[in-house]
């Protein structure tokens, strides 16, 4: 039964996975941009594996899913396509990246990253994109991109301690 289950729920994920990549896809085309099989191919890894990964470990991933050596210029590409494109964000603390959780909408996004457990959320809020535009142009400060990122430790992890 549990077997079942578990089948059921893989299932789902990869409907999920195929759903959001055939979505970057549409979005992709709509912004005049292009969806390459390689972007796809990291694209999808980082949803299915639901947590940061340094582009070393999408690398590995990568040679392990097509059975055959890639350059890690080949997954830097990637990477700095998908972040250019918005699907992807890059976590500086973590050295890492992660998918966007709102690949529609241009959005600033604060990360809660678990020391513990290395789990990210991404919490899109306008409040705070609005805090750091005022305080920018108090000082007359033209930023150019902003990571906003807090480390600690998430409800699960210190439920267990």
């Amino acid at each position: 039964m549990a077997a079942k289950a578990s089948a059921a729920a893989k299932h789902a994920g990869a409907t999920v996975v195929a759903r959001a990549v055939q979505h970057a896809a549409e979005l992709c085309e709509a912004r005049g941009m292009r969806f390459t099989p390689i972007r796809r191919d990291v694209y999808s890894i980082m949803l299915r594996q639901r947590r940061p990964l340094s582009a070393y470990q999408l690398l590995e991933l990568m040679q392990a899913q097509q059975k055959r050596q890639l350059a890690p210029l080949t997954v830097y590409r990637a990477l700095d396509f998908l972040v250019e494109s918005g699907l992807v964000h890059k976590l500086e603390t973590a050295h890492s990246f992660v998918a966007c959780e709102h690949p529609d909408e241009t959005h600033q996004s604060l990360y809660l990253l678990c020391t513990d457990c290395g789990s990210t959320e991404e919490v899109a809020t306008d409040k705070l994109a609005k805090l750091i535009d005022r305080e920018a142009n108090q000082r007359q400060f033209q930023p150019s991109r902003q990571v906003v990122e807090i480390e600690g430790v998430c409800s699960d992890c210190s439920a267990k301690s």
